[in-house]
């Protein structure tokens, strides 16, 4: 079982794949088997690394409360552990609140960021379930999350994905993080709920592939 002891955790990843790295993060409670059916489409064109966050599936319980800033350094320190230099970031909900994160910890690491159905400020069968004490610790966190004021400073390209029907992260939350950070793309999916992944998977592998040949080209230019 492939694992990474990192920032006082041990991490549970899959990696799928070849081709420019793509690192996924997940949202609350969910683990490695919530990117089922995204894997063998990012699996195409890209490295693509899962995992578990802490306190979740394979990975690591926690022994006290934490913040989202803390589970953003596992994730660096995962992919520290891989080499990854630089990478494309995906985050999905409360995993989107942890790329936000990441992101502002280390700009100079993101090709590029997509940040779908998530939120700037506080507001299934699974063989690997949850304790109730670590959903607790989940929610805990997330509901401090706090970036609201420094997503201004971000300059990585990045796309906003909503979700038109989603109850638990309301539309107008990606409406807001698209207002806070210069030049981003903001793409609603109609007639989705919470966990575009699953209800409307091949509308977001589309956006994050033209994401990816939008950012290449601007790179190319640069370096031209």
């Amino acid at each position: 079982m492939p694992t990474a002891g990192v920032n006082g955790q041990t991490i549970y990843y899959e990696v799928h794949g070849e081709g420019e790295p793509l690192l996924c993060v997940m949202g609350l409670a969910a683990d490695t088997l919530a990117w089922t059916l995204q894997v063998p489409a990012f699996s195409e064109r890209h490295r693509t690394i899962i995992f578990d966050n802490r306190d979740v599936g394979q990975s690591s319980q926690a022994t006290g409360s934490y913040e989202v800033s803390d589970m953003a350094e596992d994730a660096l320190g995962l992919a520290d552990a891989l080499e990854l230099d630089s990478f494309h970031l995906l985050g999905v909900s409360m995993g989107g609140a942890i790329a936000q994160e990441m992101a502002l910890a280390a700009p100079e690491r993101g090709r590029t960021l997509t940040l779908a159905v998530t939120w700037a400020s506080g507001g299934g069968w699974n063989p690997h379930p949850q304790p109730p004490e670590a959903f607790a610790r989940q929610l805990d966190a997330s509901s401090r999350h706090s970036t609201g004021e420094r997503l201004g400073d971000l300059t990585t390209p990045t796309h906003v994905i909503g979700a038109e029907w989603d109850v638990l992260v309301p539309v107008w939350k990606s409406r807001e993080i698209a207002g806070l950070i210069p030049g981003s793309k903001l793409t609603v999916l109609e007639a989705c709920p919470h966990g575009p992944q699953r209800g409307a998977r091949r509308g977001v592998q589309r956006r994050r592939a033209r994401l990816h040949r939008r950012a290449g080209g601007r790179r190319s230019r640069l370096s031209s």
